[in-house]
């Protein structure tokens, strides 16, 4: 999982949670962070992302993501 979030206290939630649940969790700061980490790492089944963030918004993200790897949720 892929967790992006530009608020640290709630990306840090956001993975502990996810963590406890069984996941192994990756995480960015920002859209492009997440892009970058996307292109240097070949296995990431899920992308959980904050909406509103600052320079790309989530939905921005979910687009450019989307060309990028077509069918990651």
């Amino acid at each position: 999982v892929l967790a992006v979030d530009d608020d640290a206290l709630v990306l840090a939630n956001t993975r502990a949670m996810l963590e406890d649940l069984g996941h192994s969790v990756m995480v960015a700061t920002s859209g492009e962070q997440a892009l970058q980490q996307l292109e240097q790492t070949p296995r990431v089944d899920l992308v959980l992302t904050d909406h509103a963030m600052p320079k790309m918004t989530g939905t921005e993200l979910a687009r450019r993501i989307a060309r990028l790897r077509p069918g990651l949720p």
